[in-house]
């Protein structure tokens, strides 16, 4: 594997406008919940609370979207993982 340092900018460059694209193509609530998850910080209840749903349901939203993000980026998991 390749440390941080070793990839080229221009590589890096490119998988952040992949994930853009792929963050794009999110259905608007699967979008919504992964910025209010991964870009502000917020707890799943916090998240739960401004779409008046259950903290379930939006966990469950929330591995959902990430594996549409990892099939449109083309990464295969072992499956887990851990949600905010």
């Amino acid at each position: 594997m390749q440390q941080l340092e070793e990839i080229p900018a221009d590589s890096f460059a490119a998988r952040l406008k992949q994930l853009h694209t792929c963050l794009e193509r999110l259905p608007e609530k699967s979008n919504a919940v992964i910025k209010l998850a991964y870009a502000k910080g917020l707890k799943l209840r916090e998240i739960a609370a401004s779409f008046s749903a259950t903290e379930e349901s939006i966990k469950k939203r929330i591995q959902r979207a990430r594996a549409l993000l990892q099939s449109c980026l083309g990464i295969s998991t072992g499956g887990g993982g851990e949600t905010p």
